[in-house]
């Protein structure tokens, strides 16, 4: 089930950094696109907090004070199992992104990327698509060449191998003869197909 996005899309920001829990509440804060309901610095504090009941997507610091990120997904999913969650962090390289991925989060965005970016991340999940960068489209390539893949069609295991050789999305929908939303959309069938083969 996806929330219904006719008024303000209710979303909360979970990072230890100050600094850049500023940051991203400013990017966020502004419009009436978003309504901005929390901005943690824990888990913690986000689920004694009441309003937190009413989010709908979360930016998740991957690796917040004794807590991994797949740990914290899964939390947060065993609570509220419609909730959209983006991991972000300074390293995308890192393994814990796809055991998150596996857990249940549908998006990742690097902690380095400019306002613009982290909007439309965010306007993607909202869209039904999901981001991607070209370390974690590798990682998951590396993945998927272990697993058992059959339920996933050429174009699917195609566009992460384009997003891996640092495509953009609209260069990779111009050369598959899609449009940037179905990119979007194929990252997302990717993330949740991973999350139904890792828990089966």
């Amino acid at each position: 089930m996806r929330p219904s996005t006719k008024s303000p899309l209710p979303i909360a920001i979970i990072e230890d950094n100050r600094f850049i829990r500023d940051g991203l509440s400013l990017i966020f804060a502004q419009g009436n696109e978003f309504e901005l309901l929390g901005s943690y610095d824990s888990c913690e504090a986000a689920l004694n907090d009441p309003k937190f009941q009413r989010v709908k997507l979360i930016l998740l610091d991957l690796r917040l004070s004794g807590l991994s990120g797949s740990q914290a997904v899964r939390s947060f999913l065993a609570k509220f199992p419609h909730l959209w969650i983006i991991i972000i962090t300074a390293y995308d390289d890192d393994e814990e992104i796809f055991r998150s991925i596996a857990a249940g989060a549908i998006g990742f965005i690097s902690k380095k990327s400019s306002p613009a970016e982290f909007l439309l991340s965010v306007r993607s999940v909202v869209s039904g698509g999901s981001p991607m960068t070209p370390n974690l489209a590798n990682q998951i390539l590396q993945k998927i060449a272990k697993m058992h893949h059959g339920s996933l069609t050429n174009l699917q295991l195609k566009v992460p191998g384009k997003i891996a050789r640092g495509e953009s999305y609209r260069k990779v929908a111009a050369s598959l003869g899609i449009s940037e939303l179905a990119v979007l959309c194929t990252l997302r069938t990717i993330y949740n197909w991973i999350h139904q083969d890792f828990n089966k």
